[in-house]
């Protein structure tokens, strides 16, 4: 089991806007590589590409996705 610590977590709003609903895809997130303030983390993006948070692991990253009933999904 993760154990997800404040520190580990950068930055996470994982609440649904409209978007999601019409494109009808609100329960899919998807995870990718990317770089925020000079520091490599785990961006999680929106079905339709909103980012909607991230964190420093990519475990806490699949984490917080399935915590918020949503499916997670991987981009190389």
């Amino acid at each position: 089991m993760i154990s997800i610590e404040k520190k580990n977590l950068i930055e996470c709003d994982l609440s649904p806007d409209d978007s999601f609903i019409d494109w009808g895809l609100d329960d899919i997130a998807y995870i990718k590589q990317d770089i925020v303030n000079d520091e490599p983390v785990w961006a999680i993006y929106g079905a339709e590409g909103s980012r909607m948070g991230y964190a420093a692991e990519r475990d806490v990253a699949l984490a917080i996705i399935a915590q918020n009933d949503m499916t997670p999904m991987s981009v190389h």
